[in-house]
């Protein structure tokens, strides 16, 4: 983690870890920062927030938050309905105590319910004192290998997510051509596609 001082000069403050790190977790594959805390992901963690259950490339995010000017972990979240290989974490976006997370590998748009493989997903996670998940996010046109949560970017109005591998069928088809697609807060403080 690397700070400024007030001649403008960049220097590393302190170097972040994970509690639990593993060889090959790659945490840090994504991060974002939101005042004095840092959403980093881990994509290939393979270990659930308590430390058990292990599933192969599940991933996970961790939450770092400054005191003093150290950073230190605060919280490690992943999905509820998390399986091997779903990658979650290759992407994240922080927005005042919200953070969209991606998982371009996940299956399903619940639990186990309406298989494309490499369809992918974001998670919404809200904190109220802890982070906890708050929605998941699938998209109406979802097909096997989109990879959607490839990338995301969130702001107090929109979650923004790429799935570079989606087709387009109109009006003539054009293979991995790629999408964005947009979300927005509804009533009821869930959000949905436009």
């Amino acid at each position: 983690v690397m700070s400024r001082n007030g001649s403008g000069v960049w220097s590393i403050v302190n170097k972040a870890k994970a509690n639990d790190g593993q060889a090959n977790d790659h945490l840090g594959y994504s991060v974002s920062i939101y005042n004095t805390e840092i959403a980093a992901g881990a994509p290939d963690q393979d270990f659930d927030a308590a430390g058990g259950s292990a599933l192969t490339d599940a991933g996970a995010v961790y939450s770092f938050m400054r005191v003093s000017g150290v950073w230190s972990q605060t919280q490690k979240m992943v999905a509820a309905d998390r399986k091997a290989g779903d990658k979650f974490g290759f992407s994240v976006s922080r927005f005042n105590s919200s953070v969209s997370i991606g998982a371009p590998y996940q299956d399903y748009t619940t639990g186990v319910s309406n298989l494309a493989s490499n369809a992918g997903a974001v998670y919404l996670f809200n904190k109220n004192g802890t982070w906890s998940q708050h929605q998941k996010l699938t998209t109406s046109d979802r097909q096997i290998n989109d990879n959607f949560g490839y990338s995301v970017a969130m702001s107090a109005h929109d979650i923004v997510a790429g799935a570079p591998f989606d087709d387009h069928s109109s009006p003539s088809i054009l293979l991995d051509a790629g999408s964005i697609y947009v979300f927005n807060p509804m009533p009821g403080n869930t959000w949905a596609q436009r």
